[in-house]
């Protein structure tokens, strides 16, 4: 019994311009770089020819619907979607908040990892800030507040966690001293338990912080790789760790775009076809023939963020996904709750980033159309334009 299996032509376009860490939050347009990606079905009656492809730069867009909005959401509309069981956390929905952080150093802000960047089992779950490649630096506190915990751990260090007048905390890890009273504290509890480990819970006001205070040093202890501070910030209404970027968006200059560096067909299993196979296909973000598929597929690229003044790289914010011109899938990483990182190894594929939603997943950060889950249904005989 033969099976016919209509021609099927699918275009798949990377915008290899998500925007960067500086400009998550704030308008920016698309660059004019297209990558088209010919992928057509084939047939056993039909044969293995594939329909040719003639384009453009921007030709297949519209330039003026290709932006990201001050949530650093794209704003091409495409029906209603699975919003977040929280109000955003950024945008112009999102609470009416004090989201500034007075900076930690005296030196210009770079980082060596970003928020929500992928790691083994779970997500990075703040900023590290570069230090000038040594410890020892005065880092000093963001705003109004008091020290709300003091450690000392093998992971991390010296922390030191401070709650802040704005509602949101901050953990600070990877310090080489404490100062004032509360090394002091420390140096005593210390011999007092013969346990280099320590973990003190003061009372609320004992140990108060003024914008720009020195309230500690930086350093490179517990499980660290280099000189670095790496700070969270949490939200005390919720406990969820969210994005620190927005708190210190006055002092970043970044115009260094993402970029894409590979897209991953996945055919569900007994449901879809890709290449001939019923197996993932990773494909370079230019690969230069065309693919044949047919039935459910899912996306995944993989993407990097970089930064003005360094060389190492970062996780993108936001992703979106559109087929036809309608978003299909939606990704913003800036925030998510403890019990929600282990949901990263439903969410990767190998370091890619699907663009659907596994069963069971409960990422809030990843949104669909509701009643969808993201996978693409190829079942006609026309064209299917997929863009990142």
């Amino acid at each position: 019994m033969i099976k016919f299996y209509p021609r099927i032509l699918i275009l798949l376009f990377l915008l290899a311009c998500l925007p960067g860490p500086a400009t998550w939050l704030w308008p920016r347009t698309w660059a004019q770089d297209v990558v088209p990606v010919p992928i057509a079905a084939t047939s056993p009656l039909l044969g293995t020819d594939s329909l040719p492809i003639h384009c453009q730069d921007g030709s297949s867009r519209d330039s003026d619907a290709h932006v990201f909005g001050s949530s650093g959401q794209h704003l091409t509309p495409g029906g209603p979607l699975v919003g977040p069981a929280l109000p955003p956390f950024s945008g112009p929905d999102a609470p009416r908040r004090n989201l500034h952080f007075d900076p930690p150093f005296d030196f210009p802000m770079t980082f060596a990892g970003n928020f929500g960047e992928i790691r083994a089992n779970h997500f990075h779950g703040g900023l590290d800030f570069k230090t000038q490649g040594a410890s020892g630096k005065d880092m000093r506190a963001l705003g109004t507040g008091y020290i709300s915990r003091i450690r000392v751990t093998h992971g991390s260090g010296y922390v030191l966690d401070v709650a802040y007048d704005n509602g949101f905390s901050t953990i600070c890890r990877h310090l080489s001293a404490f100062v004032g009273e509360v090394a002091k504290r420390v140096k005593a509890l210390q011999y007092e338990r013969q346990s280099w480990e320590v973990d003190l819970t003061p009372e609320p006001g004992e140990y108060p912080v003024a914008p720009g205070q020195v309230i500690a040093k930086s350093g490179n202890t517990g499980y660290s790789f280099g000189p670095h501070l790496h700070l969270d910030v949490i939200e005390q209404a919720t406990g969820d760790q969210v994005d620190p970027i927005p708190f210190f968006t006055y002092g970043i200059r970044d115009h260094t775009a993402p970029r894409a560096e590979g897209i991953l067909l996945l055919p569900q299993e007994g449901r879809g076809v890709v290449d001939g196979r019923q197996r993932p296909l990773a494909l370079p973000a230019r690969p230069g023939r065309a693919i044949p598929a047919w039935g459910v597929v899912g996306v995944a690229i993989k993407a990097y963020d970089y930064m003005d003044g360094a060389a190492n790289r970062l996780g993108v914010h936001t992703v979106i996904l559109e087929v036809d011109g309608v978003e299909t899938y939606r990704s913003v990483v800036d925030r998510f709750a403890a019990h929600e990182n282990r949901y990263i190894n439903s969410w990767t594929h190998d370091g890619y980033m699907k663009s659907f939603v596994d069963p069971g997943c409960r990422l809030r950060m990843l949104h669909t159309p509701v009643g969808t889950n993201g996978l693409i249904t190829i079942d006609e005989e026309r064209p299917y334009h997929l863009v990142y």
